[in-house]
């Protein structure tokens, strides 16, 4: 028995093994208290998020942080005034097979800031204002893996069962901001500029020592007035972009996945020259992972003593493809608008059918429209929009782990001019689709003496438990023998009478 304690080779692995990703945008509202009467709002300036914490829970991560910002404002005896703000947000990013006991990474930035005024009829005036602000938030999920495991026996072969494992692990999360600055040269003279789109195509990623490099094509469709024939014009322009992350520690063996997207467009014409001067701010986001692969010794045939075994579940990406999505709608109300007070919007999605390498999505647009009518009164609406989409990805089965990140890249609005009562809507959707494949090993960690040479050798096993509709933890607890305080303790729950219908628990068998 000495012998096999001496013979057995053991390491202690210790990784950031990647569970998962994923993103969404909440939104705020809070109507604002002005010390004085608004005459006219100036300025949304100094906008920061701020505390921003986030906690593993079950299948989901849990967000919450702080938008601060100053109002600037001119007050109805015409002077500057500044209101400081600060808001609390919160909400969930749907990550499956997140649990508590999870490391979380989230990133958060803001989306757009603006304020709505109501219409007080008794006073005449625009009395109320609401602040309603979007926050997209990024999570990604980790499983910390910190055990000593056996990865070979000297000089045994009989009896030996080993398998290789291989992980992703997680490396960095990194996130990093840059403006690009591009004067347009038009072709006709204008002094009116309709509309500027600009898109991101082409994007590629160089992984170096300790830096990603990022290259990609910004596409600017520009439509505007000619002067001399008072018809819309539209002119298309490309331009190159290069961004750099810098990350200690990354080295081209590397993975990485990217999300590029543009985060403001701002512009001005030039008169003197006929240029459009354009202003494009572009967010780079970057998880570097590190595949691993390792040897482990899962059985042992050790005579008189028995063997301690753990079970990792490992999680590795197998393929990932992006593509655009493009919505086109034309959206009937009931009666003519003069003016769209604001747009809402929220993203999901449906997986049809995963088999034979493709996996087919359903991406559900959902929108919300309050406007102005002819007549003063303001009204609602809403539109959901679907697209169905086919993604070819090596290794899809029916068994597939997918996971879908759809992302607004761009959205416009605007009241068509011939027919006040449609609103055309034109949206970008950047989907990322990634296949994970998911694998539970079971790994030796010790050889022990028998303390009874009756007593049956005997392997701990884990098992995923789903809970049923009504059931308790004491039911679980003693369905499978096992302490209803230690079942506790090993799941994250505080609370032994809360738990709910679908929940996975994990139950050590001895």
């Amino acid at each position: 028995m000495a012998d096999h304690k001496k013979a057995l080779e053991k390491e202690r692995l210790k990784l950031d093994s990647l569970i998962g990703k994923a993103g969404r945008i909440t939104k705020i509202t809070e109507e604002i208290q002005f010390d004085s009467e608004v005459s006219e709002i100036m300025e949304l300036r100094d906008k920061q998020l701020s505390n921003i914490n986030s906690e593993a829970n079950y299948d989901k991560v849990d967000v919450s942080g702080q938008l601060e910002l100053t109002i600037n404002y001119i007050d109805s005896l015409g002077e500057n005034k500044e209101k400081p703000v600060s808001l609390n947000f919160m909400c969930d990013v749907n990550i499956p097979g997140a649990l508590k006991h999870h490391k979380v990474k989230t990133w958060a930035r803001i989306e757009t800031v603006d304020i709505e005024k109501h219409y007080d009829e008794e006073s005449d005036r625009d009395r109320r204002y609401t602040l309603v602000a979007k926050i997209e938030v990024f999570s990604v999920v980790i499983d910390q893996l910190n055990l000593e495991i056996a990865t070979d026996m000297k000089e045994e072969e009989q009896g030996v069962t080993k398998d290789t494992i291989s992980i992703d692990r997680f490396v960095s999360l990194e996130t990093t901001t840059s403006s690009f600055e591009y004067s347009l040269p038009l072709s006709n003279l204008t002094d009116q500029i309709e509309s500027l789109d600009v898109q991101i195509d082409n994007v590629e990623t160089k992984i170096d020592n300790n830096e990603i490099l990022v290259r990609g094509t910004l596409t600017k469709l520009c439509k505007y007035i000619d002067m001399e024939t008072d018809e819309l014009q539209s002119e298309t322009f490309t331009k190159e972009f290069e961004e750099s992350i810098e990350i200690t520690g990354i080295t081209p063996e590397m993975n990485v996945d990217e999300l590029v997207r543009i985060n403001d467009i701002e512009y001005n014409l030039s008169k003197e020259d006929n240029q459009l001067n354009t202003y494009i701010t572009i967010d780079f986001f970057a998880v570097v992972r590190k595949k691993i692969e390792k040897t482990i010794v899962s059985d042992l045939e050790v005579g008189e003593g028995y063997i301690d075994s753990d079970k990792i579940t490992t999680s590795v990406v197998k393929g990932r493809t992006s593509e655009k999505i493009n919505l086109l709608e034309d959206i009937q109300l009931d009666n003519p608008l003069s003016e769209l007070v604001s747009v809402d919007f929220d993203i999901d999605y449906e997986i049809i059918e995963q088999k034979d390498d493709r996996v087919k999505l359903e991406t559900i647009f959902f929108m919300s429209f309050k406007y102005q009518l002819e007549t003063g009164d303001i009204e609602e609406s809403s539109k959901e929009i679907t697209s169905q989409k086919t993604f070819k990805i090596a290794g899809i089965n029916e068994n597939s782990n997918i996971f879908y990140l759809p992302r607004l890249d761009f959205i416009k609005t605007e009241v068509e001019k011939e027919d006040p009562s449609v609103i055309n809507m034109r949206a970008v959707i950047q989907a990322l689709v990634e296949v994970v494949d998911t694998e539970s090993v079971e790994v030796v960690v010790a050889i022990r003496e028998k303390k009874d040479r009756g007593e049956k050798r005997k392997k701990p096993s884990l098992k995923v438990y789903i809970v049923q509709k009504g059931e308790t933890l004491y039911d679980i607890a003693h369905k499978f023998n096992v302490d209803v305080n230690e079942l506790a303790e090993a799941n994250s729950i505080k609370d032994i009478d809360l738990i709910f219908e679908g929940q996975k628990l994990f139950i050590n068998q001895k």
